[in-house]
């Protein structure tokens, strides 16, 4: 695992779908950011009882 990095996992993972994005470098920082439109979809994952993730059937 890389240094910094821990084993524990999130709850949930959201899958959001976008049809565009803008980019922006940051000159300071020598890097691009990408910034996503407006979500078109949003898809949420859980893990079920045997630890692969699987729709979430329920909402936050």
């Amino acid at each position: 695992m890389p240094p910094g990095s821990h084993g524990d996992k999130p709850d949930r993972y959201l899958l959001a779908i976008t049809r565009t994005y803008r980019t922006r470098f940051v000159p300071e920082h020598g890097f691009t950011v990408y910034l996503p439109a407006p979500f078109k979809t949003v898809h949420t994952y859980v893990y079920g009882p045997d630890g692969r993730l699987r729709p979430a059937t329920d909402t936050r």
